[in-house]
């Protein structure tokens, strides 16, 4: 189907994910976890009531520890938006802090990412295996420094190539510091993660993650002027395209990167129940976060479920 409708100014989200065998659930303790977690936030005071009320109707899929992950991740994403790369050099120091001495008092009048991420964490590590929190930290490293760089390229209004993108957006994704906590009652054997198939599903998975969530995400970005770290903007800008030749641009890079997806499938090694429920789990975050898009309101406000399944979006769109 053509991602263009000229008469009435409209673009396709493409339907990425339509033969993807992993399928939406939902786990039986999520509500009672959401409520718990989102008061958490609330008390915190991190937004402005329309944030707040923005962020109070996001859904967040894992329980609790998983939950306080991606409520914190979404306010350093609030947070880091408003700031330069010092500014957001700052946040990281601050978080990054908080997360290797979580028992340590965090100084009066810091930034509250200090605080939630120290409190994040003293929860998380009273039942995370040992594997779980020194990859979550790692990775969580590597995450916020490339949040900086995003800062940076945001206030030069840079915009990179396709794949030099792609290498910063692997980082500002956010998705590692998540597959960290699908072990979080397992320690794999590091050789079994580092075996060269699951780290190649790990980053293929990653570049799902950015596709769909750039697609999702580029009105709002747009309107925001954010769009410099966007797929779309890139492939736009790079093959001097408009939005429809972008959308089909990543709807066919996506569809090629499924096929190698599921042919490394075949390469990972048979090593037991808990390789394979990680595996799994890399799959399905995929699944999961594509939900969120439309069953949250961040990015289509009250028309999300119904985007989701007409795939079209006005070029004038507002989710107010």
């Amino acid at each position: 189907m053509p991602n263009v409708d000229q008469k009435s100014e409209r673009f396709r989200i493409p339907d990425t994910l339509v033969e993807w065998p992993w399928q939406r659930e939902i786990n039986p303790l999520y509500e009672e976890v959401k409520a718990e977690s989102s008061a958490w936030v609330e008390s915190f005071h991190a937004f402005d009531g329309k944030t707040q009320k923005a962020f109070n109707a996001c859904d967040f899929k894992r329980l609790r520890t998983c939950a306080d992950v991606m409520n914190f991740a979404f306010a350093f994403d609030a947070y880091s938006d408003a700031e330069d790369e010092n500014g957001v050099q700052a946040q990281r120091d601050i978080i990054m802090d908080a997360l290797r001495n979580p028992n340590k008092p965090r100084p009066s009048g810091e930034c509250l990412l200090g605080e939630m991420a120290r409190q994040m964490w003293a929860r998380a590590i009273q039942t995370a295996s040992h594997h779980a929190q020194v990859r979550f930290v790692e990775t969580m490293d590597v995450y916020t420094t490339a949040v900086v760089q995003e800062a940076e390229d945001r206030r030069l209004g840079k915009i990179r190539g396709i794949e030099d993108y792609l290498t910063v957006r692997r980082g500002t994704a956010g998705a590692y510091p998540f597959f960290a906590l699908l072990e979080l009652d397992t320690d794999i054997d590091e050789n079994l993660l580092n075996h060269e198939a699951v780290l190649e599903l790990e980053r293929l998975a990653v570049d799902f993650i950015i596709l769909g969530n750039d697609m999702v995400s580029y009105i709002v970005e747009r309107d925001t002027g954010h769009r410099v770290h966007n797929i779309v903007t890139n492939v736009m800008h790079e093959m001097h395209s408009d939005i429809h030749g972008a959308m089909h641009w990543i709807e066919m890079r996506h569809a090629s990167l499924v096929e190698r997806y599921m042919k490394t499938m075949k390469r990972v090694p048979l090593a037991g129940p808990e390789l394979e429920r990680y595996v799994w789990g890399v799959g399905n975050w995929v699944r999961a976060i594509d939900c969120w898009y439309f069953e949250s309101e961040r990015y289509f406000g009250k028309h999300g479920l119904q985007i989701q399944k007409e795939r079209w979006v006005d070029l004038h769109f507002c989710r107010e």
